[in-house]
């Protein structure tokens, strides 16, 4: 099996003859497999995959795999033998993305697709869901710069919460806790700082 060369050659009456060669490719539809994601838990940002590709052995030359990641990443295209690992990370939040394997659908949740493909037809593996979540970012916007001493200084938190990914779908729910360094020359006039109440995340 492979992609051969037929040449047909035309004989004419008067000694003449005139031969055309054309590509023949002899094969099966190609196979290709890639694991479902089974660890369920949201994943944070960002997250760096190995998929590992199998079910390939019996593909000929001729046939070609072509990655696809649902979060827009540039498609990627091998040749037979294709890798034995697909590496890609994810950087962003999976929010507002949908993953379908069969007639299963993940909301908030990224997919890799893999299609092994050559002139007989093709066929899909699909790796998923995906869950990523984003860390936040803090930032804030400060209402005088350079200040004098005793003068009131408003600060603004501008943070990116981020977003994290349960049950109930993406949320950016973060409780945002102040810290002020150093902890001594100043006096909190409004607002709070907020609490950890002695836990470890808030």
């Amino acid at each position: 099996m492979g992609l051969y060369s037929l040449k047909l050659t035309e004989y004419g009456p008067n000694a003449c003859q005139v031969s055309n060669t054309y590509p023949v490719f002899v094969g099966n539809t190609p196979q290709v497999s890639v694991p479902l994601n089974t660890d369920l838990d949201t994943l944070c940002a960002p997250f760096t995959v190995n998929l590992p590709i199998s079910n390939v052995s019996g593909n000929i030359a001729g046939t070609t795999y072509t990655v696809v990641y649902s979060d827009g990443s540039a498609t990627e295209t091998y040749n037979h033998p294709p890798p034995p690992f697909i590496t890609h990370t994810f950087t962003e939040s999976s929010c507002g993305f949908t993953a379908s394997v069969g007639t299963n659908t993940y909301a908030d949740a990224y997919s890799i697709q893999v299609t092994a493909q050559n002139v007989c037809g093709n066929n899909i593996g699909i790796s998923a869901p995906y869950r990523i979540a984003s860390a936040p970012v803090s930032d804030f916007l400060l209402s005088a710069n350079p200040l004098c001493i005793t003068a009131p200084l408003d600060i603004s938190s501008t943070a990116d919460p981020g977003n994290n990914i349960g049950p109930q779908g993406c949320n950016q729910d973060h409780g945002q806790v102040w810290t002020i360094t150093p902890s001594t020359g100043w006096t909190l006039q409004a607002g709070s700082l907020g609490t950890l109440n002695g836990q470890p995340n808030n």
